[in-house]
């Protein structure tokens, strides 16, 4: 997990009480929280060995 410093604009005509629910709908996409449906990927031993040529991995 990542923590970053973020700046936000929002527009001027933006309620001082809407200010943080605006921040967060425009952050969201950005967001760690994404829900994804799990999966595999299988590899096929010719794509092990590029893999394991590119990152200098001996097998």
């Amino acid at each position: 997990m990542a923590h970053i410093f973020v700046g936000v604009i929002v527009p001027g005509s933006t309620a001082f009480e809407k200010i943080e629910e605006t921040v967060k709908s425009q952050l969201e996409p950005f967001g760690d929280y994404w829900e994804v449906e799990p999966h595999k990927v299988y590899l096929s031993k010719g794509e092990i060995s590029d893999i394991a040529e590119r990152t200098i991995i001996s097998l």
